[in-house]
This record gives structure tokens, sequence and C-alpha cells, in this order.
């Protein structure tokens, strides 16, 4: 799996996944990295604003989540493509 470049043009962030033609940003979230450090805390927030006045919908998934139960996961993403 290859992380997404070029959501937000201007900006240099990496998405963990990406439906590009669907502008669907998929990002799943360590407490190491993501959860530790106000200043992680923060940036996250600045990128899905970022990426949601770009027209992209964001799902967050724990890291846990993903390793425990990857098919209720991909069910999630499932409904956000069909649109509920």
């Amino acid at each position: 799996m290859q992380q997404y470049r070029g959501a937000v043009p201007g900006r240099r962030f990496v998405l963990d996944v990406a439906i590009p033609d669907e502008k669907i940003a998929i990002e799943i979230d360590g407490w190491q990295h993501h959860g530790k450090y106000l200043s992680d805390f923060k940036r996250d927030r600045d990128k899905d604003r970022a990426l949601t006045l770009c027209g992209w919908r964001i799902l967050r998934f724990a890291a846990g989540e993903v390793r425990g139960d990857v098919d209720g996961c991909v069910r999630v993403i499932e409904r956000l493509r069909r649109g509920c």
C-alpha cells in the first residue's frame, strides 16, 4: 500500500490511504504518533480542515481498530462510498 501525496495543492500532506477519484482520505492513527503530543494533535486537525475545504471526506481509524477488525473498517469505507 502506497501513501498518497498531493491531495491539497500547496500543502505537503501525505495520506495513509486515499481513493482519489472519490476524494476519500483514510487515516490510521496510532497513539504513539497521533495522540502523544499536542503539536501532532493540532497538525491532524489542520490537515482535516484543509482536506475538507478541498472537498475530501476523511475517515480516521485507530491502528488497533484496523488490526482487530479490518473487515469492519472496510465496511465503514464502503458505507461512505455508497453515501450512508
